[in-house]
């Protein structure tokens, strides 16, 4: 299921905050870099991604409708710095488990980004999330393969695979900044740059708030004990950062 996003945030506010926590987490990368069958459109860094990414992909509960899954693009609470930032809402449905994802199936070469950063908060705090990055629909990484792959396990993302996907994030109610290292990632074509997957939580609502989701090319802060396996199979890496706490000024 597919529904339009306003966009409204411009790339000055985004980057306006200076002050971060960043969060211990890992990553494990699952798609192998091949030669792409053509090239996708070059990104100008940083990139702002609900400036370029108008569609969205929703899985799990979300795909059952809004009333489990509402995502507010243009949520505006300037008392706790949220100037357009994104509010989301879920109530776990049958499945216990929702999903949202940009999208543009056109894809986007993103291959000059060192990191993804952004920020998030939970409402009343002990809201639990997950993060996916640097997603490629299943057509893009047919064409590069040669071949389709198969459905990976446990995966409410049915279309598309996802380079990064860190550990379930345990949030409070103040705003964290968290950073992503992309060294290693093949960053062509793709069409899913981030994610994000929630889970029931004892069958409560939880709200939770994200923005300054960005793409950039300044190296990650205090990424640590980064390995990665040859191209011949699926990368795999885990990262570690310490952390920094602070509170954002402004929207970023």
């Amino acid at each position: 299921m597919r529904i339009p996003l306003i966009l409204a945030v411009s790339l000055a506010t985004v980057l306006a905050g200076s002050l971060f926590l960043v969060g211990p987490y890992s990553i494990s990368i699952s798609i192998p870099k091949q030669d792409s069958a053509q090239e996708a459109e070059a990104a100008t860094l940083p990139l702002m991604i609900r400036d370029r990414f108008s569609e969205n992909d929703l899985a799990g509960d979300a795909e059952a409708g809004s009333r489990f899954l509402k995502v507010n693009e243009d949520f505006v609470d300037p008392e706790n710095h949220c100037e357009f930032c994104t509010r989301v809402e879920y109530t776990p449905g049958s499945q216990g488990v929702a999903g949202f994802s940009y999208e543009d199936l056109r894809g986007l070469d993103l291959s000059n980004a060192e990191k993804a950063s952004f920020w998030v908060r939970g409402e009343e705090g002990d809201e639990k999330i997950t993060f996916k990055l640097a997603g490629k629909s299943l057509d893009k990484i047919e064409e590069e393969l040669g071949t389709r792959p198969s459905e990976p396990a446990n995966e409410i993302f049915k279309n598309e695979r996802f380079a990064l996907t860190t550990e379930q994030v345990t949030l409070d109610d103040k705003w964290k900044k968290y950073e992503v290292d992309l060294s290693g990632v093949d960053l062509r074509e793709i069409t899913h740059p981030f994610a994000f997957e929630l889970e029931g939580n004892r069958g409560q609502e939880q709200v939770m708030f994200i923005k300054g989701v960005v793409y950039d090319d300044t190296p990650a802060v205090d990424a640590l004990a980064t390995t990665t396996e040859e191209l011949t199979g699926p990368l795999s890496a885990e990262i570690n950062s310490n952390a920094t706490e602070g509170t954002s000024s402004s929207d970023s």
